[in-house]
């Protein structure tokens, strides 16, 4: 039998199932004490689950679960969230939301590699680094890469290279090998192509983008080198905008 404090507090259970909370149809327990905002504690398998009633009508009870810290759930830009509350997705840029005019299309020289710093918001394994096409994203070849602040490369995707495909998307780079990175450490993102003729989106002036740091280094595509002389301060049109996953 489910206990409960009483209408003193509000606080009810723990039940076994939802549709054990008080006041739902076919539920047991029908109180007329159960009031608009009471809480409710369901126990399975030695999982609580939180939740708050919205209805307390007899025989029409509605309760409602709260999303909170180490629960897996939806947020508002609708990346899913992994159990522990943090986002699946990390991001370098704000706006989120909307896929389209995030920063500037910019042109690529050729092997030139051009990245933005970066704050990982919670440990993460990296699988896959999600570039912001621009309008015109076809005929090259693109690589992306993970460094350390101090410009040392720590992962990529194919040194080969992924043929550009779709303007004004997020272009899915998997990594050759999935890096862990460390919340409140700085490191860069990194781009490099083939050629002259897709765009990537990338932070424009007044746009804020992760930690202010762009730059770019000439280069030979499909050699990620060490990035020599890390930039500091911010330079628009050079770094990309993208998410990790």
């Amino acid at each position: 039998m489910a206990a409960r404090s009483g209408h003193h507090t509000g606080v009810w259970g723990p039940y076994l199932a939802a549709a054990q909370l008080p006041n739902v149809s076919g539920a047991t327990e029908q109180d007329r004490f159960l009031r608009k905002g009471d809480l409710g504690t369901v126990i399975v398998s030695g999982v609580a689950t939180v939740y708050i009633c919205t209805t307390p009508t007899l025989g029409a009870g509605v309760w409602s679960e709260i999303n909170y810290v180490g629960k897996a759930q939806a947020n508002t830009a609708g990346k899913t969230t992994a159990a522990g509350g943090a986002p699946v997705h990390q991001w370098n840029h704000s706006a989120e939301g909307v896929i389209t005019a995030r920063g500037t299309d910019g042109v690529s020289v050729a092997g030139t590699i051009y990245y933005g710093g970066w704050i990982p918001q919670y440990n993460q394994t990296v699988t896959n680094v999600n570039v912001l096409s621009g309008s015109t994203y076809a005929t090259d070849k693109i690589i992306v890469g993970i460094y350390s602040v101090a410009g040392v490369l720590l992962a990529n995707s194919a040194l080969a290279g992924i043929l550009c495909a779709g303007a004004d998307a997020y272009d899915v780079l998997a990594l050759t090998s999935t890096y862990a990175v460390v919340a409140d450490t700085e490191y860069l993102v990194a781009i490099q192509l083939e050629g002259t003729t897709a765009q990537v989106q990338r932070a424009a002036t007044g746009f804020r983008v992760g930690t202010g740091r762009t730059g770019s280094q000439t280069g030979a595509f499909g050699t990620m080198a060490a990035i020599t002389s890390v930039a500091t301060t911010f330079t628009t049109a050079l770094s990309p905008l993208f998410f990790v996953d």
